[in-house]
């Protein structure tokens, strides 16, 4: 077999040869390999500022005869309680209140189930739930940590945490699992393309490995020759 009108040396093919079946066996062996792997990303996040609330508007009434208008209630002596309704009555919030929600959305996308999956935040969120709705379990390291472990995520199963703050805002500090710590993933939303297309975009990757492989071996030659081991 000749290419440019020049032989192949076997011992070089087959020294290329063994080389790109070592890579392609270990690619083979790293993806197919049982394993938990947890990606986690925040696609949502905002900050809500809610106005403090207006006093009601009481409709305007015709005036009504001295004698017919309510008298005010009788004053209540100090060595005595105050009624309940009193009490209890809720104070006017003078200025207004922020209020944060998130959502951060956890996937396994690894081969195996992944076990005691742990959220960990700075410190413990005001509110918080799970969607869909699972089992978990909350617990407080020394250092005030919040942990919330689930027990197993199945793969390719994604969890949603919602969360929802008044008081202090939520701190993420990692999402990890008993293989090990998962990764952050950047994203971003794009418009999804037609089976077609993505038949397409294989084809011509397929075709630029192949041509990539080609040009690797021409260039593999060339190199023998001008070094004289050919």
């Amino acid at each position: 077999m000749a290419i440019g009108g020049e032989p192949f040396s076997d011992k070089l093919i087959g020294w290329i040869g063994s080389v790109v079946v070592a890579v392609i066996v270990w690619l083979i062996q790293r993806v197919l390999t049982p394993g938990a792997k947890i990606r986690f990303w925040i696609p949502h996040d905002f900050v809500f500022l809610v106005p403090p609330p207006q006093p009601p508007q009481l409709p305007q009434q015709q005036a009504l005869p001295r004698e017919a208008q309510p008298q005010p209630p009788a004053a209540i002596p100090r060595d005595q309680p105050a009624p309940a309704a009193i009490a209890q009555a809720p104070a006017i919030v003078g200025q207004g209140i922020t209020i944060r929600t998130s959502t951060l959305t956890v996937q396994n996308l690894g081969r195996k189930v992944a076990e005691n999956v742990e959220i960990i935040h700075q410190q413990k969120p005001d509110h918080f739930q799970l969607f869909p709705q699972r089992n978990y379990s909350e617990t407080t390291a020394p250092d005030g940590t919040h942990v919330v472990m689930i027990e197993t995520l199945a793969r390719r199963e994604v969890i949603q945490m919602q969360v929802l703050s008044y008081a202090r805002a939520p701190s993420l500090v990692t999402v990890r699992s008993k293989d090990g710590p998962g990764r952050n993933v950047p994203f971003q939303i794009y418009p999804q393309l037609p089976r077609s297309v993505l038949y397409a975009i294989q084809v011509i990757m397929l075709i630029g490995a192949m041509m990539t492989l080609y040009w690797f071996v021409r260039a593999a030659l060339f190199l023998s020759r001008a070094n004289g081991m050919l």
